[in-house]
């Protein structure tokens, strides 16, 4: 529902994340997907639930599955990654955490080891970080 109490996202799914960037992500039977404020799917239900407390977003400073700046993080098969609103791949789903730090950074850690990529999925080298 919208501030105006009127139904913006049908009330068929188990779970809704508020719009942003016209876009919403919402699940039904254990997957997500992304839909836009028409209700109809922009992304298909294949990723995986993210097992984050919706109602508390606000303090986490992730955002999954929010989109920023045409891009959002999600879950498949149990790793994390990066797409865009046309569901191109950014970063491979082979992360076990991913943090979209800014408009042109994304940080992703597999085996407690952080790679930076900019908003084109290209890596970024900086020396605080490890690139694989």
């Amino acid at each position: 529902m919208n501030h105006e109490f009127e139904t913006v996202v049908p009330f068929e799914y188990q779970k809704a994340i508020e719009f942003e960037e016209d876009l919403a992500a919402v699940k039904r039977n254990n997957k997500f997907c992304i839909i836009n404020k028409k209700g109809q799917t922009a992304i298909p239900f294949e990723y995986d639930d993210p097992n984050i407390d919706v109602e508390d977003w606000r303090t986490s400073t992730e955002y999954k599955y929010r989109f920023y700046s045409g891009m959002t993080a999600v879950r498949k098969n149990g790793y994390w990654g990066v797409i865009d609103k046309d569901n191109n791949i950014i970063v491979p789903f082979e992360y076990d955490d991913v943090v979209i730090e800014s408009s042109s950074q994304i940080k992703a850690t597999k085996n407690g080891v952080d790679n930076l990529f900019d908003e084109h999925g290209s890596p970024i080298k900086d020396d605080r970080y490890s690139l694989d």
